[in-house]
């Protein structure tokens, strides 16, 4: 610092004996005629100020990461959309299907006679119907208690 404060005169009479020079020497003088010496108080306060700084960034980083509308949120905000657009996506489907069956139901009578066949048993007159015993569920059977 002290070396540089030495070159000040020299640079002076540069600049006075070629007035249109670079600019960027007028900036480099003015800069080192600007600074003062560093006392405790200066270093001290730049200290306070960069802590200060750094501070408030990790809390806005926080708030931006976790904060009640950060990154987590928002992410997981995504992935329960996708599931809930997925299940909309499955219940369309399933819904189209029913729709498909309520169709053919008003319009085929031999959908309307195999439904009734398989579910309540009918059967044309001169036909049999053989219906087999369930099996037994393997393992122990859970008794209720009354």
């Amino acid at each position: 610092m002290e070396e540089a404060l030495d070159l000040l005169p020299a640079w002076r009479d540069m600049l006075k004996e070629q007035p249109t020079s670079c600019r960027l020497s007028m900036s480099i003088v003015q800069y080192f005629r600007r600074r003062q010496p560093r006392n405790w108080r200066w270093i001290l306060g730049r200290r306070m100020l960069l802590t200060a700084v750094a501070l408030l960034a990790g809390w806005a980083l926080k708030y931006e990461i976790a904060g009640p509308d950060g990154y987590l949120v928002l992410h997981r905000q995504a992935r329960i959309y996708a599931q809930e657009q997925a299940q909309l996506r499955q219940l369309e489907q399933q819904n189209r299907a029913l729709h498909r069956n309520v169709e053919r139901l008003r319009s085929d009578p031999k959908a309307i006679e195999s439904i009734a066949r398989r579910q309540l048993y009918l059967a044309r007159p001169g036909e049999v119907i053989y219906t087999y015993p369930l099996p037994k569920p393997k393992g122990k059977a859970r008794r209720l208690r009354p």
